[in-house]
């Protein structure tokens, strides 16, 4: 999806330089006046967003963030329970994502390999002077507390078997500790 303001289309009608083809929005801007497509639309990611979109509006977006939110927290805890670094400071924490460094002598991409083929767990990797450092976990999706347990339990796995010294289940149990607390009625 694209978003694109009057400025820039302007750019784009003066811009003079290489060729372009599957990057040209003017193409698409022309073609979607008559209701049609430059090239074959992703229908099934267009069905999918629609599905998506009726369940964040039935769900509220409160209750969307606060969701995400709950989601990372629980991830941070289970890092930091394992005595490992989150990469984020207190303060400036995305709801959306975390990453987490690995200990020193772990390969970061060695662990999400190990997941990916092992456990069916797809996390991140950092970039450039991250890479191999660090690992990202999403909150974003049909994601489920079981599906954030179940990942970090993986991850505890991963780092044991790479050699690292985690204390295995205490990141699981720092992040159930905060959903049962989210969960727990407030005092009155």
């Amino acid at each position: 999806m694209v978003a694109v303001g009057p400025r820039a289309w302007d750019r784009m009608t003066s811009a003079r330089g290489g060729p372009r083809f599957y990057f040209d929005l003017r193409t698409a801007r022309q073609l979607a006046q008559i209701g049609q497509t430059p090239w074959t639309p992703p229908v099934s990611i267009a069905f999918g967003l629609d599905a998506a979109l009726d369940i964040f509006e039935a769900t509220g977006a409160t209750a969307v963030h606060e969701r995400h939110e709950r989601y990372a927290r629980a991830i941070r805890a289970a890092a930091r329970a394992l005595g490992l670094e989150v990469f984020s400071r207190d303060g400036a924490h995305s709801p959306t994502v975390v990453a987490i460094r690995v200990p020193d002598g772990i390969d970061g991409d060695v662990i999400r390999a190990s997941l990916r083929t092992s456990r069916g767990v797809i996390v991140g990797g950092g970039q450039k002077e991250l890479k191999g450092k660090v690992i990202r976990i999403g909150t974003m999706g049909d994601l489920t507390q079981t599906d954030i347990l179940g990942a970090l339990g993986a991850v505890e796995i991963a780092l044991l078997e790479a050699g690292a010294s985690v204390h295995a289940g205490t990141g699981v149990q720092a992040a159930l500790k905060v959903f049962l607390e989210a969960e727990q009625p407030a005092a009155v």
